[in-house]
């Protein structure tokens, strides 16, 4: 079980590293939609110290029975699989119009199939998963909290930059996808 982990867990890694370098709008952007405003930093930056400080947290407070449970380690096991694959799947679905940074291609279009015909920021539903599944490994529900709440709020910050730029660079288009298709992250949800 902690060689799979380890092994998915690295993958994640290296793949969001390998992103980082390679998939960065830097040629023919619209300079007027190119509004990253920082979130890109601000959420690698809250990730990293969001896990380190939840494994702190564990290594200092132990596990807590409720969650130090075969159960949720395979739990945990399941989830960050289904949101490498999830977030692999809607990246897939965007192709050259994906980005880390927020900004929107001259020949950018809306991409409305997919995963993106159930809610509008699939890529980002995945990595609420794999947050969750980092969070539950730890086995503390204070490092659960440590780990998964600070990214989620980058995150929360991320999309509503996203949506701004979309809604400017898109207009109508955008906001009859938005009614089309009213989740953000969670189907049924939000």
């Amino acid at each position: 079980m902690n060689l799979a982990w380890n092994a998915l867990f690295l993958l994640w890694t290296l793949g969001e590293i390998i992103l980082l370098l390679r998939a960065r709008t830097t040629d023919n952007v619209q300079p007027a939609c190119s509004w990253d405003r920082g979130t890109l930093r601000l959420l690698w930056i809250t990730l990293f110290v969001s896990i380190t400080l939840g494994q702190l947290v564990r290594a200092r407070l132990g596990p807590t029975p409720a969650l130090h449970r075969p159960a949720i380690a395979d739990a945990a096991l399941l989830l960050l699989l289904v949101g490498v694959l999830l977030r692999g799947a809607a990246i897939a679905t965007l192709g050259r119009a994906f980005s880390v940074n927020v900004a929107i291609r001259a020949s950018q279009r809306i991409v409305q199939h997919g995963l993106y015909a159930c809610v509008r920021h699939p890529s980002y539903s995945a990595l609420l998963l794999i947050f969750l599944a980092i969070g539950l490994r730890t086995a503390n529900f204070y490092a659960l909290a440590v780990t998964v709440f600070p990214p989620i709020v980058a995150l929360l910050w991320r999309i509503h930059v996203e949506e701004i730029a979309l809604r400017a660079s898109f207009g109508d288009d955008y906001d009859d996808y938005a009614r089309r298709v009213p989740r953000r992250l969670l189907p049924g949800l939000w």
